[in-house]
């Protein structure tokens, strides 16, 4: 049984960053790779174990596909792929956020007594 599938927000703002820094070049191409990218992520949905572990994050994993890495992580619960980024393979790993960091604002007050 297949796995079902979600982006996080990150990977999106990642595909339209590859999509515009292509189509600078052709459009056309830019929505084929951007394509290719979605379906080679999609394909995670079936024996997404298949791929090897990412070393700067415990749980996720990474799908080599072209120059770029997929990075997701599985939830056994869920049964869920979640793609968290698309990520050149020659950009610096270790400066990668996968996870949206809530901003401190955002924090609920705590109730007064």
């Amino acid at each position: 049984m297949d796995y079902g599938y979600k982006i996080t927000t990150k990977a999106r703002r990642d595909l339209v960053g590859i999509w515009k820094y292509i189509a600078g070049d052709d459009a056309s191409n830019a929505s084929r790779f951007c394509l290719e990218l979605l379906l080679a992520a999609e394909s995670l949905q079936t024996f997404p174990y298949r791929h090897g572990t990412f070393a700067y994050r415990d749980g996720a994993r990474k799908y080599p596909f072209r120059s770029y890495l997929i990075l997701y992580e599985v939830d056994e619960t869920s049964r869920t792929v979640e793609i968290l980024r698309f990520w050149h393979a020659a950009r610096d790993q270790r400066r990668l956020r996968l996870k949206e960091e809530a901003p401190a604002y955002g924090l609920s007050p705590q109730p007064v007594s």
